[in-house]
């Protein structure tokens, strides 16, 4: 069977995941489907990619009002920052409140 880029097509691929109504397991109702084969579950990349952008461009416009340089990001304090926020959301609470 030949895919182009190697890769079988889209509509394919979403026969291996079956559509999901109830919350998923951080509680949000977000669209998903869960994978037939790891039972994972996963959010249509589409709503991912459109998140990310929204948030990014809310952190561009932050590191831009404040003149944060860039290259902060680079920093290991960030990185540390950032490592600390996914864990607590995905262990205590699905949502970060940052101190006042």
């Amino acid at each position: 069977m030949s895919y182009v880029r190697g890769r079988p097509p889209l509509k394919e691929i979403w026969l291996n995941f079956t559509k999901v109504a109830e919350p998923d397991k951080h509680g949000q109702k977000t669209p998903h489907q869960k994978c037939n084969y790891c039972e994972e579950d996963c959010v249509y990349s589409v709503d991912q990619l459109k998140d990310k952008l929204d948030v990014d461009s809310i952190l561009a416009r932050f590191f831009y009002s404040v003149c944060i340089l860039f290259t902060a990001v680079e920093n290991p304090f960030w990185e540390e920052f950032m490592e600390a926020i996914q864990y607590y959301i995905k262990t205590v609470y699905p949502f970060y409140i940052s101190p006042n």
